[in-house]
């Protein structure tokens, strides 16, 4: 089904007919206005085998409704009527509300309402809800994020895929909340000319203009996230990075430089001195990291440059800031940043730019930037010539991943030009797993096609060379593309890209009982690869008749009522953390396990306070007072798979008396993540608040470790047994 709308919506989008056009604050959202029983401004994309128009005889608040029916047989196809909005809607958000009646919709078909936002800005449906049988009039909503800068057209639909009938009606558009009539339309400015283009001419990077190149990015980032004009939202800091690049680019001495650096600062408008600073005495005694500007004394420039820097990174900190907003709670950073997804890979003015805002996102807003393996000024000067020469996908793709792998975080996750990287490691890949133990390749599972295309592999089998190349050196060349923050962590992503390839087949050499043997594997697209299917297992159960076992993973809270019912009278309690939890865990059961209230995690934040500055100001509780807490012995299982919130509710149940934490240290990227938005459309991440213990011990990188640490063999592997909850078992 998932192919089928992507297909679909990809001759949607692109289809550019002509259309009959309705007034342009009107778009006939309640069908009134009509031609040829069709609403005017609405057009019919590829939906041969349906029957769509206005149909009298379904009202819903008395108006007719749009009806799509399949009339054919069989139809594997669908039925869409579109709307292309004639404007481009000024705001942060567009909600799409709609009426649904639906009547013997198929199984395996589904309704409902769409939206996108083109150039790549956002796109929304309702396919998670798979809305099909029959069901009386209910409204459905999607939101989808405005770029008006960005946004080259923006489309509406409704559709049924399979067969049925569906109504629609009382649609509405809100624009930020409010009527869309109400919303103001994007006019084009000056700077939108780099819209998609930098408009830097290509040049030969050497010793000097490199050293500039940093020089730049370090002068920009410090104009973008502490000039008051620029949090007020008068400047694009984009278009003036590639206004300015030619310039300073083009000058031989330093005094010149200087001086058109000096000029560049005071563009934006005159410095205000420092005000009294809004921290109270506590926040100051809690400061966790300093903003880091040991770079401007490092400067090859006068004093007087130095002191203009170090005058404008005094400046107080605004209350809103253009590039910086924060979500409402844990207050983690949520980004804006256009994405530049129709500029060209080998515009080298792109290129930099994607640089010099990742390196200074991560110098001003990452909590943990002082725990980077190699010095983070130090990453931008590596960088630049990789980001200068990257001029084609699988270049730029190589260099974003290296460059996320320095953060050391293993929410630095990204999405880049293919969903796989295949750009960096290959489109092919095998059915079977592996698992990295003590740098060898075990074969962990057979995929579907084993018997077929793998015929020779067993589980267990321990792989020492792949096309000739030892498996340490295999394993070694791909670890600067992984980003984790921990070594056992960044092996277990490995296991997953470890046998991507571009070739048509593996030559494996593999050891059995100590016998060597060799086999060629064709490998497959991997798309087209069968996944290992899991072994399916319950959220919960009873073992041994004395200990309540749950899989954090599979565990909601409808399960939660049954799951204690069991729990009368049994010993003990195993919560399986080796899996990302579906729920808050350790809310569902605060009442039941706590005996008290305690403090599990301090967070630090930057909202508030200056670019590069984390404080203490927030606290993690649960529990209450509760002497009928359950009196038996708790369990962690946990593992390098347990990340985030998994390692935040392990946190939570280590405040419980004589809880036991079994297994591996945990991933080591707690707290919750903030997207970085890339040019041509890309996009990583970073942990964007600050997680410790009480007693303000570490955990990212660490992790969480576990009080009895279980190693893994290959035998355990090569025999399927899980010596983690077995360590938990004995216990008991």
């Amino acid at each position: 089904m998932k192919v089928v709308l992507q297909l679909l919506f990809f001759v949607v989008f692109f289809n550019t007919a002509a259309l009959a056009q309705v007034s342009q604050r009107d778009y006939n959202l309640d069908f009134k206005q009509t031609k040829n029983n069709l609403p005017i401004g609405w057009h019919i994309v590829n939906s041969e085998g349906y029957d769509i128009g206005m149909d009298t005889s379904q009202l819903a608040s008395g108006t007719p409704s749009l009806k799509i029916k399949s009339v054919a047989e069989v139809n594997s196809g669908a039925g869409v009527l579109v709307f292309d909005i004639p404007d481009n809607l000024a705001g942060k958000s567009l909600t799409f509300v709609a009426k649904i009646r639906t009547e013997n919709v198929s199984e395996d078909g589904q309704v409902g309402i769409y939206g996108h936002v083109h150039h790549k800005v956002d796109f929304k449906n309702l396919e998670d809800l798979k809305i099909n049988g029959t069901r009386d009039w209910k409204d459905y909503s999607i939101t989808l994020e405005l770029a008006p800068e960005e946004t080259d057209k923006i489309s509406i639909g409704l559709y049924l895929i399979g067969s049925g009938t569906a109504w629609f009606n009382e649609l509405r558009l809100f624009v930020d909340s409010k009527n869309y009539k109400q919303a103001p339309v994007f006019e084009s400015t000056a700077d939108s000319i780099y819209r998609s283009s930098s408009r830097l001419s290509p040049f030969e990077l050497n010793d000097q203009n490199q050293k500039l190149l940093k020089d730049v990015a370090l002068v920009w980032g410090t104009i973008k996230y502490f000039h008051p004009s620029v949090a007020e939202g008068k400047w694009n800091m984009d278009a003036e990075l590639f206004k300015f690049l030619p310039k300073i680019l083009s000058l031989q001495s330093k005094e010149q430089q200087e001086i058109e650096f000096i000029n560049w600062i005071h563009k934006f408008g005159e410095i205000p001195s420092r005000l009294n600073n809004k921290q109270d005495h506590n926040e100051k005694n809690e400061l966790k990291l300093r903003t880091d500007l040991t770079w401007i004394a490092q400067l090859d420039y006068s004093d007087k440059l130095k002191k203009i820097l170090l005058q404008l990174s005094e400046v107080e900190p605004p209350d809103q800031h253009r590039y910086i907003e924060y979500f409402a709670g844990p207050d983690h950073p949520d980004i804006k940043e256009f994405s530049y997804t129709k500029a060209s890979v080998d515009d080298i003015g792109i290129r930099l730019l994607g640089l010099f805002r990742y390196w200074n996102i991560i110098q001003y807003f990452f909590p943990y930037r002082y725990l980077t393996e190699q010095p983070w000024d130090g990453v931008l000067e590596e960088f630049i010539p990789v980001f200068h020469r990257a001029n084609t996908f699988s270049a730029i793709d190589s260099a974003y991943l290296r460059l996320f792998s320095k953060i050391n975080d293993g929410h630095a996750f990204a999405t880049l030009s293919t969903y796989y990287n295949t750009t960096v490691f290959g489109n092919n890949g095998v059915g079977f797993k592996i698992k990295i133990i003590n740098d060898k390749a075990v074969v962990a599972a057979l995929g579907v096609d084993s018997l077929d295309r793998e015929k020779g592999l067993l589980v267990g089998d321990v792989i020492a060379e792949v096309n000739d190349i030892p498996i340490v050196e295999y394993i070694r060349s791909k670890r600067p593309f992984i980003a984790a923050s921990n070594e056992k962590t960044a092996l277990k992503y490995m296991e997953q890209i470890l046998f991507q390839t571009n070739k048509d087949q593996l030559k494996i050499k593999f050891s059995r009982n100590d016998i060597e043997s060799f086999i060629s594997i064709p490998t497959l697209k991997i798309d087209a690869i069968r996944s290992v299917p899991e072994k399916s297992s319950p959220p919960f159960q009873i073992i041994n008749n004395r200990i309540g076992y749950v899989q954090a993973g599979k565990f909601k809270e409808k399960d939660l009522e049954p799951f204690l019912n069991l729990m009368e009278g049994k010993e003990g309690l195993i919560l399986d953390y080796r899996q990302y939890p579906a729920e808050e865990m350790h809310q569902l059961f605060s009442d039941y396990l706590f005996p008290e209230k305690k403090t599990f995690v301090r967070i630090s934040n930057n909202k508030g306070l200056s670019p590069g500055e984390f404080a203490i100001k927030r606290s993690s509780t649960i529990g209450n007072h509760n002497p009928n807490h359950f009196k038996g012995k708790v369990v962690i299982l946990i593992d390098e798979g347990s990340q985030s919130a998994a390692e935040f509710q392990t946190m939570a149940f280590q405040t419980i008396p004589g809880t036991v934490v079994i297994g591996r240290n945990s991933a080591g990227a707690d707290g919750n993540f903030s997207s970085i938005p890339l040019p041509f459309g890309f996009k990583t991440a970073f942990s964007g608040i600050g997680v410790y213990y009480p007693d303000m011990g570490e955990t990212q990188g660490i992790g969480i470790v576990p009080d009895i640490y279980v190693e893994q063999t290959i035998e355990d592997v090569k025999n399927k047994k899980d010596r983690i909850l077995q360590t938990a078992l004995d216990l008991f």
